[in-house]
């Protein structure tokens, strides 16, 4: 799935553009590593769903709608206490990372301005949602705490200072010329460029000139005239992105308005899907030592008809 930096690059334009100077209205988390932050915009109400888990980290803008938990968790209750009220005054990626943050001004319980950072690390297993104050850079707190034990060269911890991930010694897929040799093979652009998916790496390692496709490719988010899509094999989404991936053709596809709206109806489709495999995979189970009972158990009872048949 490829919520990679290119993705990152273009929600965070999106978000940029309908967020800026919104007004952090409401703040909830209907589940363990989801956050749902609704903000007043001169569009209307907007809500920002933020998710860390590991099979489906995410950030996009949602219309679906999700429980709010009578009882919030600590981490929701700090994010009111510290952004409702507040103005956004920027939305970036980090480089070509999967980081984003936005900055949050807000007022302090003593009547003073303060910012704040909200920072979504969309990594797979490592993703998070950080706050982190803009003043001092330490964590205020995090949907998942990292402590030492865990990982011993970056902490994730209130109070400590809040460092990024250590840098691949990669090129950014933003500095990317003409100049630049990454080779006409997938494994070898992958290993040369940060920021890109293998369905990407695939893409563009199929054209005589790669940077030439790559650059298209970026070009198209600078310009935000891409046109989002999901991949079908059948009812059942395989892929979604920003451009065309040629490994897909002959595949279903549908196109959407925004890539929020694709982001967000790839993963619900995908998360309902392993839902019902996860549900499914017992009653299968079950139902398949049944049947192998079953087979066995008229196995034996025609063999004892034969030896009957055969009896004197």
């Amino acid at each position: 799935m490829a919520y990679d930096g290119i993705i990152t690059y273009g929600i965070t334009k999106e978000l940029l553009s309908v967020l800026k100077l919104s007004k952090i209205d409401k703040i909830y988390q209907p589940s363990r590593e989801v956050i749902i932050i609704q903000f007043y915009t001169s569009n209307g109400v907007l809500r920002l769903l933020s998710s860390c888990n590991a099979m489906s980290a995410r950030l996009c803008l949602t219309k679906n709608k999700y429980d709010n938990p009578a009882s919030p968790p600590n981490f929701c209750m700090l994010l009111r206490k510290h952004l409702i009220g507040g103005r956004v005054t920027d939305v970036r990626q980090l480089e070509s990372e999967r980081i984003i943050e936005i900055d949050v001004e807000a007022m302090s319980e003593m009547g003073f301005t303060v910012s704040k950072k909200l920072v979504f690390e969309i990594m797979g297993k490592h993703s998070n949602i950080i706050l982190v104050d803009n003043i001092s850079g330490k964590i205020l707190d995090a949907c998942k705490r990292v402590s030492i034990d865990v990982n011993k060269f970056r902490q994730i911890l209130p109070g400590t200072l809040y460092k990024y991930p250590p840098k691949q010694d990669k090129l950014p897929f933003k500095g990317i010329n003409i100049t630049s040799d990454i080779g006409r093979d997938s494994d070898i652009i992958l290993s040369k460029v940060s920021g890109i998916s293998p369905a990407i790496a695939r893409e563009i390692a199929g054209y005589d000139n790669p940077v030439s496709r790559l650059d298209q490719i970026i070009s198209s988010v600078d310009t935000m005239s891409y046109k989002p899509r999901i991949y079908f094999d059948k009812d059942n989404p395989i892929e979604f992105h920003l451009t065309d991936l040629r490994e897909y053709e002959g595949l279903d596809i549908r196109y959407f308005e925004s890539l929020s709206e694709c982001i967000e109806y790839f993963f619900f489709h995908k998360e309902s899907t392993n839902l019902l495999k996860q549900k499914s995979a017992p009653l299968y189970k079950n139902v398949k030592k049944m049947l192998d009972k079953a087979y066995l158990k008229k196995k034996r009872l025609s063999e004892d008809i034969m030896a009957a048949e055969r009896a004197d």
